[in-house]
């Protein structure tokens, strides 16, 4: 079962460094609100660090917020434990 965060569900991102796992988070936005700027613009963005289940490896997740044209504010959270830090 996936981990949730914010009532929505995590979205995982590979990547070897920092650079390449943030264009991967904003070409997925991208994806499905159209570019940035246009189709959806960030209100803020979070790191926070999760454990899915008891013993588990902890989870980096970074939250982005974001606001479409019709006013609508959604958060989207991705699992970027693969290249966080890096």
């Amino acid at each position: 079962m996936p981990l949730n965060v914010n009532n929505c569900e995590l979205i995982v991102i590979e990547a070897l460094d920092t650079e390449s796992g943030i264009c991967a988070e904003y070409e997925y936005i991208d994806q499905i609100y159209g570019e940035f700027g246009v189709g959806w613009e960030l209100l803020r963005q979070r790191v926070t660090t999760r454990n899915p289940n008891k013993g588990g490896d902890p989870v980096e997740i970074d939250i982005l917020t974001i606001k479409l044209p019709s006013g609508e504010v959604k958060d989207i959270a991705f699992d970027i434990t693969s290249f966080y830090g890096k």
